[in-house]
């Protein structure tokens, strides 16, 4: 498959939101390993269409969780990943204490996404600000890393 990122999709950013995102995250705290996570969809053009990667990502370590690849990005896709998060080995292996959901976008389903993460010690907070300053940097690298690999 080919990727390459969508300008219109606010996970793609410019070189100056990424540059933005990386001094607000530098100013910004988290006392240990995966107490903050963004779960972000990242949109892709591939050969048979637009898809949606859904990354959890951990705000201090910036170590990603694929929980995997949709045709859109809506709510019910969302709910989905979210519940194959909360059980992925990779996030049960990491997740020493009570964490933090951090999105962007998705109020409509708070209930819903609060009865998914709570039986896990999970809690949920909107901040578009702070998932810029994890997805900024984190979609410039996947972008960068699916380009070298096209490459070879």
């Amino acid at each position: 498959m080919h990727f390459k990122p969508l300008a219109s999709h606010p996970h793609n950013f410019t070189e100056m939101e990424i540059l933005i995102a990386e001094e607000v995250k530098s100013r910004l705290k988290a006392p240990r390993p995966f107490e903050y996570i963004c779960f972000i969809p990242i949109e892709f053009p591939t050969e048979i269409g637009n898809v949606f990667l859904f990354m959890a990502v951990d705000f201090l370590t910036n170590y990603s969780i694929h929980t995997g690849t949709e045709k859109n990005d809506s709510p019910k896709f969302m709910l989905k990943h979210l519940k194959l998060l909360m059980t992925h080995r990779d996030f049960v292996r990491q997740v020493e204490k009570d964490f933090t959901i951090v999105l962007d976008k998705y109020t409509d389903i708070a209930d819903k996404i609060k009865e998914i993460i709570a039986p896990f010690g999970g809690k949920l907070i909107y901040n578009e600000t702070f998932v810029a300053s994890v997805a900024g940097p984190f979609s410039k690298d996947l972008i960068a890393s699916l380009r070298k690999k096209q490459k070879k």
